[in-house]
């Protein structure tokens, strides 16, 4: 077994309980580790990265504390009537898109349906055409060579 396939085993096995190689593979890992001085190198990071992470489990990390305050204003903030999400009780979502200045909304619905209706028309010309030059190409790729 070669040390790029014992760093997989090696990664693998960390996630593991017992932290050891399993599986059929694991006799062959254990052999090449007591052999290979980089492996064992490789083995014992492994460990300790597992043993540093496992006491983060219960390490906890309190925020700073002008965080508070900002959210505290930005909810403010955006609760008074008509400035942001609710106000007076009731929930005022903020425009997802305006009109530029100058412009006027679609005048006529059917414009806007004959115009999806040239854009798909458009497209499915252009998948009918690619298609059919694919299957001219492999026509030509299949048909016999004449000898002249």
């Amino acid at each position: 077994m070669e040390c790029r396939e014992v760093s997989g085993h090696l990664a693998a096995s960390m996630d593991k309980p017992s932290g050891q190689p399993t599986g059929p593979a694991a006799k062959a890992v254990e052999a090449h580790v007591r052999s290979c001085a980089g492996c064992q190198a490789d083995l014992a990071a492994y460990r300790q990265l597992g043993i540093a992470l496992s006491g983060l489990v219960d390490h906890t990390v309190a925020p700073p504390a002008w965080l508070h305050d900002t959210l505290i204003d930005s909810v403010r903030t955006r609760a008074r009537p008509g400035a942001g999400w609710v106000g007076a009780g009731r929930l005022h979502l903020p425009p997802v898109w305006t009109r530029p200045e100058g412009t006027r909304p679609l005048a006529n619905p059917r414009y806007a349906a004959a115009g999806g209706a040239v854009v798909l028309a458009g497209l499915a010309a252009g998948a009918v055409l690619i298609r059919g030059r694919r299957r001219r190409n492999a026509a030509t790729e299949l048909r016999p060579a004449t000898a002249l």
